[in-house]
């Protein structure tokens, strides 16, 4: 999985985003998606989304590279609108993008 962040201007450390900001989001997954049956991740009443509305139109997703890109670029980019877009691999060589 790979998320894009973009900026006019980069800040006062030279920096589109500290990669320690993104710790949250590393626990995140390891808590709702690693050694997980991705069928149920959409599903799983425990996330926290912050827009009811995303979380209740991805219980009836199937877990797809592209539904997962567009369900995790809506969850995160209401915590960081500097998100430009996610990738989800499904291989070295293959992706699904997502951006709004």
């Amino acid at each position: 999985m790979t998320l894009v962040f973009k900026r006019d201007e980069l800040d006062e450390w030279s920096f589109v985003r500290d990669f320690d900001s993104l710790n949250v989001f590393q626990n995140w997954v390891d808590v709702r998606l690693d050694h997980r049956h991705l069928n149920d991740v959409l599903r799983d009443p425990r996330e926290d989304h912050p827009k009811e509305a995303i979380q209740k139109a991805a219980n009836s997703l199937q877990p797809t590279s592209e539904n997962l890109a567009w369900w995790i670029f809506n969850r995160w980019s209401q915590v960081w609108p500097d998100l430009e877009a996610v990738k989800v691999s499904e291989g070295l060589d293959t992706w699904a993008e997502y951006s709004a």
